[in-house]
């Protein structure tokens, strides 16, 4: 590909309800939990109000990519180990990012992690593009670009499961690193999932749908659709059997228990 300064800026198109759902089907989830990681990931916005797409540039991958020949003389840009005081933010993401790239373009472009999903672009290849570049390019296009490279890592990395049971913990680890609970990874996943299916489903659905994930944080492995057939109930009655439940189906008790406030 050309070595020309890739245009970072592009036509920044956002997304729309039908890429949302396009994405759930093809993950075999509700649209909530797309909505859910695009909260949490990007605060729900793709792209910097220059049309830029939002990024973080990862000072500690960028040093394992060049086996830290710049650590000593671009500590800003290249650390041993992940730094959050390195993070500037917005803009100033991309001024690290510039700095990064006039060392070693290729490395710097794989060690921000890029658009709605923050999906690394050394992990291009599995998003679907052969080259960084390429996946770079479509990031400024489109969110809808950013939501199919997320599909494409999803289902690669094998995380699609955790998705349709809405197991954020087991996502989380997944997607964000074991250090996912310094900061409440899982939790803020889950919260933002029962503010999107309280959004998207009538509240007798958006309950079935927040207690089978909260089964499934007990190992119920339910897919998560908001519709409580055989597989729902005779989890809720194990998990009920296992701590001497009594009385309604989803009484009190087992509220409190799951964690699950309607």
């Amino acid at each position: 590909m050309s070595s020309a300064r890739l245009p970072f800026a592009g036509a920044a198109r956002p997304l729309v309800a039908a890429d949302i759902e396009a994405a759930a089907r093809a993950l075999g989830c509700l649209p909530a939990v797309v909505r859910a990681v695009l909260a949490v990931e990007a605060g729900g916005a793709p792209f910097l109000p220059d049309g830029r797409p939002k990024i973080l540039f990862e000072a500690h991958v960028f040093s394992r990519l060049t086996r830290g020949r710049f650590n000593r003389s671009n500590p800003a840009v290249s650390a041993p180990k992940w730094d959050r005081s390195l993070y500037r933010g917005g803009a100033g993401e991309y001024e690290r990012l510039l700095v990064a790239m006039r060392l070693d373009r290729e490395a710097a472009l794989k060690a921000a992690s890029w658009g709605a999903f923050q999906i690394l672009g050394s992990n291009h290849a599995a998003a679907g593009y052969a080259e960084v570049e390429a996946f770079v390019e479509a990031h400024s296009e489109s969110a809808g670009n950013h939501l199919a490279a997320f599909v494409a890592f999803v289902r690669s990395s094998k995380l699609d499961d955790e998705l349709r049971r809405a197991e954020w913990a087991r996502f989380a680890e997944s997607y964000n690193g074991p250090g996912y609970r310094a900061n409440a990874y899982d939790v803020r996943l889950a919260s933002a999932f029962t503010t999107a299916i309280r959004r998207e489903l009538d509240p007798a659905h958006a309950e079935i749908a927040a207690i089978q994930a909260a089964l499934n944080a007990h190992g119920a492995a339910l897919t998560v659709d908001g519709f409580s057939g055989p597989k729902t109930q005779e989890a809720l009655q194990r998990f009920q059997a296992a701590r001497g439940f009594n009385g309604a189906a989803f009484g009190a008790e087992t509220r409190l228990a799951l964690g699950v406030s309607w």
